[in-house]
């Protein structure tokens, strides 16, 4: 069932949702918690709030006041309570994370058998100090698997000043989605992918509905097909969540500011999301390695020239080649051969005899003089991350005067998808 969250960048969310803001102020609390509380309200749901500096709870009482008509009768209602983070955590310290999720659960039958339509709730996470940091993550992951499915809203206040990038990803994985100021404005973080497989799904479902409505002689079948087809697109679903963790992780963590990061994402996803659209287009099958090429090169004319080959690479592996293709564009246009209007990249494509191996080599020419580096870029690092690991190949990068070089010997099994076989056993 749906409900108003009452913040604008969220709009309706489930009940059950665990989501978590990260906020620099008192400011920033009050435009997110002051209407998330009054939506609640006055749409007959209870509500626990528990606060912490900035945002103790008497500005909470008075911000909240100045919002809510009849505040004083829903109090005396036990519609709404708030506490201070001293007062609540000290009731509750020393138990576990199930028992106080437990504590939780027991708020919201309170909340229904008082008439509430259900409860949400908000605590801030100030007080934490670094040695209980793993501990509250473990609750964290805990709260959102016991609020699934239940009338509660719960929303988590951390302080982006406190959070490094280590424990923005933690926070992130631990609640539904996360919400973030930037340019002045507050977004949900929530990857394209994710969200396109998401409206798959649920167009999917919408449209076998309607074919069993239409067809209830094949009322069996129907529902077969789409207990397949939805456990096919959530194991999809699953990969592209875990291929983005990954991505956010390892690009936070080499990132030298926000804006870098931010930019590089938005390029490493962007080829991610150019493959997930090849894919869906050939039903997962896998796609040609020239289509990946291509789709890389073509858009800096006749700079680049590759000859490919039509072998069709599987779907695992053309995501991870189209991540190391952009991972090398991306270079040549900032240091290498793209940097300049005479500059040239060449890729060549060799297959073994008896489909032993698959050689790639990525030539640059006439780019800008190629100075030598004191240590590998977090780009460099992927690529080989994403042959040794990924592909269980080789790779060997180098920087001769002419420009750069990079080779790719890969094992055909691992990156080519499977030829169909006829009735007699012939190999197409």
């Amino acid at each position: 069932m749906q409900v108003q969250t009452g913040i604008g960048p969220i709009g309706d969310v489930e009940w059950g949702t665990h989501f978590c803001h990260f906020y620099r102020d008192a400011e920033d609390l009050g435009e997110t918690l002051i209407p998330f509380f009054k939506t609640g309200l006055e749409q007959g749901e209870a509500g626990l709030w528990v606060t912490a500096a900035p945002f103790p709870a008497e500005q909470a009482w008075s911000a909240l006041n100045s919002h809510v008509d009849g505040l004083d009768q829903r109090i005396a209602n036990k519609q709404i309570a708030i506490y201070g983070h001293e007062e609540w955590y000290t009731r509750y310290g020393g138990r576990s994370a199930r028992d106080v999720a437990g504590a939780w659960i027991d708020s919201v039958q309170e909340a229904l058998q008082s008439g509430y339509r259900g409860l949400r709730l908000t605590g801030n996470t100030a007080f934490l100090e670094e040695d209980m940091w793993d501990d509250f993550m473990d609750y964290e992951h805990c709260l959102r698997d016991a609020f699934a499915n239940r009338p509660i809203l719960a929303l988590c206040s951390y302080n982006a000043v406190d959070c490094d990038s280590n424990a923005v990803l933690d926070v992130v994985q631990a609640h539904d989605f996360a919400l973030a100021r930037r340019r002045g404005g507050w977004e949900m973080v929530e990857s394209a992918s994710v969200r396109r497989s998401r409206e798959a799904l649920v167009q999917l479902n919408a449209e076998l509905e309607q074919r069993i409505a239409d067809r209830t002689g094949e009322l069996a079948e129907a529902l077969e097909h789409q207990r397949l087809l939805t456990a096919e697109l959530s194991h999809r679903v699953k990969n592209s969540i875990a291929t983005v963790q990954a991505l956010v992780e390892k690009t936070l963590r080499g990132a030298q500011s926000m804006d870098g990061a931010r930019i590089a994402l938005r390029g490493r996803l962007g080829a991610l999301s150019h493959i997930h659209d090849q894919l869906a287009a050939v039903e997962w099958k896998g796609v040609g390695l020239d289509d990946v090429l291509g789709a890389v090169l073509r858009p800096f004319g006749d700079q680049t020239s590759f000859a490919a080959s039509s072998r069709t690479l599987n779907p695992r592996a053309a995501m991870d080649l189209a991540l190391i293709f952009n991972e090398l564009a991306t270079n040549a246009v900032k240091y290498g051969a793209l940097a300049s209007p005479k500059g040239h990249v060449e890729v060549a494509v060799e297959i073994g005899g008896g489909g032993g191996g698959v050689r790639i080599c990525w030539r640059e020419r006439g780019g800008p003089p190629m100075q030598p580096v004191a240590a590998e870029g977090f780009g460099t690092k992927l690529i080989r991350q994403l042959v040794t690991h990924n592909l269980r190949g080789q790779c060997e990068i180098a920087l001769d005067p002419a420009g750069l070089a990079c080779t790719l010997d890969l094992p055909a099994k691992e990156i080519l998808a499977k030829r169909p076989h006829c009735a007699h056993g012939c190999v197409h």
